[in-house]
């Protein structure tokens, strides 16, 4: 053998070795942490303006309603409550 085919079938060896190495080291065991921060966000399109009024005794109040308003809540809170004024 020629010394440059020496030295390419040791180098062949050897990466065949490492690669063996390298696959036969088996598994590890990572512990990753991960935090999720409290998202609450409401938004409003339009001007809501509800009026509502005192209900006749004895009877259910006026239901109102404002159907040229919209809202969207998004959040990734659980057993939240939004409370308006």
């Amino acid at each position: 053998m020629s010394r440059k085919s020496s030295i390419f079938a040791a180098v062949v060896a050897l990466s065949v070795v490492s690669f063996r190495m390298a696959a036969a080291q088996g598994s590890a065991t990572q512990t990753v942490t991960c935090e999720v921060q409290k998202i609450n966000v409401v938004s409003v399109a339009g001007t809501p303006s509800l009026v509502i009024t005192a209900a006749v005794p004895g009877s259910q109040p006026t239901q109102v309603s404002d159907a040229t308003s919209t809202y969207a809540v998004t959040t990734n809170v659980v057993n939240s409550k939004l409370t308006v004024e």
